[in-house]
Parts: C-alpha cells; structure tokens; sequence
C-alpha cells in the first residue's frame, strides 16, 4: 500500500511539473504574441521569481491581449470576466497605460451589453477603478441609464461635480436635471442638514458655478414652488446677498404664505424693510420686473388673515402697493401696453380690501363702473 501511495504522489508530482511554464516558455509565447497563453501561465513562476523581466512582460502581454480584444471587437462577457480578473493582479494594478486600456476596453463593452449582468458589471467595473475621472463617469452614467431608467447615478454624479473638469460637464443639461431630480428630496422635505450634505457631495464649486445661472433665475421670477427651491439651494450654498434675501422673503409674503419659518422670516424681514427705505428701493426695483407682478395675498380666502397681512405689509412696504395698485389702473385703462396681458390679476381683492390711497380707490371703482 505505501508503495502505491509514492507511485501515486510521484505521477501527480509529474504532471504538475509537466503543466508548469517556466520564464523560458514565457519569452517563446511573448516572441509569439500568444497573450492569452501567456497570460494563462504567468502564476507559474513562483513569486519569489517575478523580476523586472517577468513584471515587464506581463504588462507588454496584458496591454497586447486588451489591444487584441478591441481590434477583434471582441466585446464577450468571458472576456470582461478576464480583464477584470487581470486587473486585480497587483502588477498590472500599478500600469497605468495596461489600466487606461481596461478602461477603454470596459466602455466598448458595455456600450454593447444585453446580458442580466450589465448593471452589477458595470457598477463593479467603476468601484474598482482606481483613477475615476469626470469623463469616464458621464460615459458610464450614460449607459447605465440606459440599461435601468431608474438607477441611481449619485456614485458617478459626484465625480462629475468635482471634476477638475466640472464647469464644463456641469453645463449639460443632463447632468444638470440628474442633479437637481436628487436634491429635490431634501428640498421637498425641508431639511437644510441634508440638502447641504447632498450638496457638497454632488456640487464642488466649479460645478457651481454652472448651475447657478440656472438657480438664480428661478429665485428671479417670483413666487412658487421653483422659487422656493432656487434659495433653499443658494442659502446652502452660501451664495446669497441680503438683497436677494429681502427679494425672496418680500415675494414669499405677496405669494401666498402658511404658518411656519418662512411667513415668519419674512415677516421680520418685511420689519427690517419698514426701517431702511434704500433695502425697500432694490426690492422693489427686482419686484417690478416680474410679469405678473406677485399678489396672491391679496386673494387669500380667510378674509380675517388677508387683511391683517396686508396691512402689515402696507405698513412697512407702502411703496409695492402703490406701484401694484397704479400698474392695475393703467392696465385698466389702457393708457400703457402689456405683452403679457394683465399684469395685476389680484388687483380688484385688492381694492375691494380698502387698502390702497382714495384717490386711486375712486379711479378705479370709475372704470369698473363702465
């Protein structure tokens, strides 16, 4: 039996022995372009082996095989298995040109990927690349949107923002609708800790800079929802004079406003206003510019809290009534033009309010008698 055994252990040795390349067999596959034989067998030299020699061939080889592959268009699952397999070599980790060409090969591959394993590949493939850049996240974002409308693209988003790129990237329109559909979570909810957290991963500050154009003019066209959102995102971002702080809160107060912080902010700024006539002047500059011009508040139901907002508007901002009032009575009289028809759609609760001057009252009780 023991003699059985040694004949056994012999043979097993043997055929091992038989399986194994040496550096030698390495230089003929390499001489002959064999990469994928070569790069079968490179492991077979024992580590303690690897040398300068060993290490520079399995790079040329690795590169060679990943050239072969795009020439052939050889785009196969076994073969992104492969590669991916390759790249976790330590050696081949540390080549950047063999890593650039993964990268390429990677692209083309999904760029033609139908299987189930598409999305977890394509996810796997861009966690473990090493040097993540702007552009290989928006390729990457591209498809994996096409391959699940769903998925969420913050992973990649958040590269792009932060690229050294970014003020270019951040100007397409794509990434800009990706960016502001993830942020409307926190935005809808009103949780400044967290929209400011989902900011600073998503936006760096030359991202911003593309953006902001496009948050701006929602602030700059009145009341509403968009509105809300545009200064909930600059206040974040720390990108907000007090003027345009006076704007938004004037244009909340005149939208129509709920309980809560920003009736409240808005009235403490309407009582700042009532106390310094040249931060009433700049609001009322940016107020007059909008088409129409805001006054849903004039229109509120509860007639008990119309009234007392509107009379404490009047009192600390006379000057917005006054303009509101005489641009309904131009309209109204035809005296002046306006493109966008009337510009003052709440202007009779207005005045049936009492809370404009007599004289303009009985100008404008005169036309409607007509």
């Amino acid at each position: 039996m023991g003699k059985l055994w040694m004949i056994l252990s012999l043979f097993i040795c043997t055929s091992l022995s038989a399986t194994l390349y040496d550096i030698k067999d390495l230089e003929v596959l390499e001489s002959n372009k064999s990469y994928r034989e070569f790069l079968d067998h490179a492991l077979d030299i024992r580590p303690s082996d690897r040398k300068k020699q060993w290490t520079e061939m399995v790079n040329n080889m690795a590169v060679g095989f990943l050239k072969q592959q795009i020439k052939t268009k050889a785009y196969t699952k076994t073969n992104f298995d492969y590669v991916e397999d390759l790249s976790r070599w330590p050696t081949l980790q540390k080549d950047s040109y063999f890593q650039h060409k993964r990268r390429d090969f990677g692209v083309r591959y999904f760029d033609n990927c139908l299987g189930k394993t598409c999305k977890s590949d394509l996810m796997s493939f861009w966690y473990s690349t090493k040097r993540q850049d702007g552009e290989l996240a928006k390729k990457l974002a591209v498809m994996l949107r096409q391959i699940d409308p769903k998925a969420n693209l913050s992973s990649f988003l958040t590269v792009i923002g932060h690229d050294d790129y970014a003020l270019y990237h951040c100007k397409k329109p794509w990434i800009q609708s990706e960016i502001f559909s993830i942020v409307t979570e926190p935005l809808r909810m009103e949780k400044e800790d967290k929209l400011k957290k989902v900011l600073n991963s998503l936006v760096g500050k030359e991202c911003w800079k593309s953006l902001r154009p496009i948050v701006h003019q929602a602030l700059v066209r009145g009341p509403g929802l968009k509105q809300d959102y545009a200064f909930a995102l600059l206040k974040s971002m720390g990108d907000l004079s007090q003027e345009w702080m006076d704007f938004y809160y004037t244009s909340y107060f005149l939208g129509s406003p709920v309980p809560g912080k920003k009736l409240n902010a808005s009235w403490n700024t309407l009582k700042e206003l009532g106390q310094n006539f040249n931060r009433r002047v700049k609001v009322l500059n940016k107020l007059k510019n909008l088409d129409p011009l805001p006054g849903k508040l004039f229109s509120l139901i509860d007639n008990g809290k119309k009234n007392t907002l509107i009379k404490y508007f009047k009192k600390n901002f006379p000057e917005y009534i006054n303009h509101y009032s005489k641009t309904c009575l131009n309209y109204l009289k035809g005296t002046v033009s306006f493109a966008n028809g009337n510009p003052t759609p709440d202007c009779d609760n207005l005045f049936a309010g009492h809370h404009v001057e007599d004289r303009i009252r009985v100008q404008h009780s005169a036309i409607k008698r007509k």
